[in-house]
């Protein structure tokens, strides 16, 4: 890729969804180039507010030019709000190395990941947010999967689910930061296709808008919408209050 043929700025972030660039560890292995204009994007995200997230993803296969992930990554991270890894990616594309973490034994410690979240952050000052993906590979055919999230003061974890019977494994980044934007990429060259996004959906305007915009046939809602303290406290007519209003919005929305 030569940087005089692409020039990304503006254009990257016109083909992005709306106040969001997402980029991969992927988008950069291939060539200088491609840094070069990716940094540029980011550098231009930056400069309009738009929330820049990095999917980490090591592939050390694609490293084919002359340089490592370590020398290349770091410079793009600094221009990036929210962060996507694992034990492995924070290790060899930031140097940031994981304590206590044996993912081979089929169970994974969300807390483990807490000082890996820290470290990210000291050395980023920018990052806001940094997703972990847990993935136990118990077998081939047979994974558990969660993930947390650190905000900068409070470690959030997601149930863990025993995902059997795998195929074809399914990319912790993309199922974790895709969101709206994923549901484009599969509904660009197969509009037919229905999806019904289950996780990252909440009941605000802003949430529902970005989902139904971007395509979706209908959400799943859980803990967003029937809370726990509504379900402790029985205040079941604060849900039927939250209901109406998702129903509200989304009548505005299909308008």
């Amino acid at each position: 890729m030569d940087k005089k043929v692409v020039t990304f700025g503006e254009i990257m972030l016109r083909l992005a969804a709306p106040g969001y660039l997402r980029f991969s560890q992927a988008n950069v292995a291939v060539s200088q180039g491609a840094a070069d204009v990716l940094s540029e994007g980011i550098g231009k995200a930056n400069e309009m507010g738009v929330t820049v997230s990095c999917d980490l993803n090591y592939r050390k296969n694609l490293w084919k030019y002359g340089k490592t992930a370590g020398e290349v990554m770091p410079d793009l991270v600094a221009g990036t709000d929210v962060v996507l890894g694992n034990e492995e990616d924070a290790e060899m594309v930031l140097g940031i190395k994981p304590e206590g973490v044996d993912v081979t034994g089929g169970h994974v410690s969300g807390a483990a990941y807490e000082s890996v979240s820290k470290q990210i952050m000291a050395k980023f000052p920018r990052v806001k947010k940094v997703f972990t993906t847990l993935r136990g590979s118990i077998s081939a055919n047979h994974n558990s999967w969660s993930g947390v999230l650190w905000n900068g003061k409070e470690l959030f974890g997601a149930p863990t689910y025993q995902i059997t019977h795998i195929v074809d494994r399914v990319g912790g980044g993309d199922s974790f930061m895709g969101g709206p934007s994923f549901v484009k990429a599969i509904k660009g060259p197969c509009p037919w296709i229905s999806l019904m996004p289950t996780g990252g959906v909440e009941t605000t305007e802003e949430s529902l808008k970005a989902w139904f915009g971007a395509g979706v046939t209908c959400v799943g809602m859980g803990s967003q919408l029937i809370t726990k303290e509504i379900i402790h406290k029985g205040n079941y007519s604060e849900l039927t209050n939250k209901v109406k209003q998702v129903f509200e919005i989304l009548d505005e929305i299909r308008e």
